[in-house]
């Protein structure tokens, strides 16, 4: 999740801006536009791709991405917003099928030329730590709890919670007692990561 809040170079709040689906891909990503300007950003990592906003990236939100069932036994005073019942669509999701099949791709190119041992539509949970990228399968982190692994000089740990099914990072110095600090992890398809950060290293189980 972004903030929609743009701020100006002196952190002022320059615009709020409101955002809809371009029906481009961008490395196989969602990209969106925003009606203030119509700028293009990229789903993955929030960064303006090309428009009046070139460059810019939005403040990520910490969210969760789980089922609807392990939410609200989590949090059962959660309250849910519907669409308008005549802008509600019939049965599944346009996408069932595409996330059902591991094989299907929206272009043929994106499964070629991946680094790594995995399928292109493996769930991995990327990192980027300095000017290095790393990604994490779903099956590994789920499997194990947590999964640790040297970057940038640090000991990064991601975190998984059974519950809600969520990966959260923690980045700590080498041979520290500190704390650590959030670091921000993206779920997303091999193919989509890998394309969008080159060379990124993967574990897998």
């Amino acid at each position: 999740m972004y903030s929609r809040n743009v701020e100006a170079d002196d952190g002022t709040l320059r615009t709020v801006l409101d955002f809809g689906v371009s029906g481009n891909l961008w490395h196989g990503v969602l990209v969106m536009y925003d009606r203030q300007s119509g700028s293009f950003w990229t789903q993955l990592d929030g960064r303006s791709i090309e428009g009046d906003y070139a460059g810019t990236r939005l403040e990520h939100v910490a969210s969760t991405f789980t089922t609807w069932e392990r939410w609200k036994a989590a949090h059962p005073d959660t309250e849910v917003l519907f669409k308008p019942e005549d802008e509600r669509g019939q049965g599944e999701s346009n996408y069932a099928s595409y996330f059902a099949d591991p094989d299907r791709l929206f272009l043929d190119r994106l499964g070629e030329g991946l680094g790594g041992s995995v399928g292109p539509k493996t769930t991995v949970h990327g990192v980027v730590i300095g000017e290095t990228a790393w990604a994490v399968t779903e099956e590994l982190v789920a499997a194990d709890g947590a999964v640790t692994f040297g970057a940038a000089g640090e000991l990064v740990t991601l975190h998984y919670d059974p519950d809600t099914e969520r990966v959260r990072g923690v980045a700590r110095s080498r041979g520290g007692d500190d704390q650590g600090r959030s670091v921000r992890v993206d779920r997303a398809f091999w193919y989509a990561w890998s394309r969008s950060h080159p060379g990124s290293r993967i574990m897998t189980r």
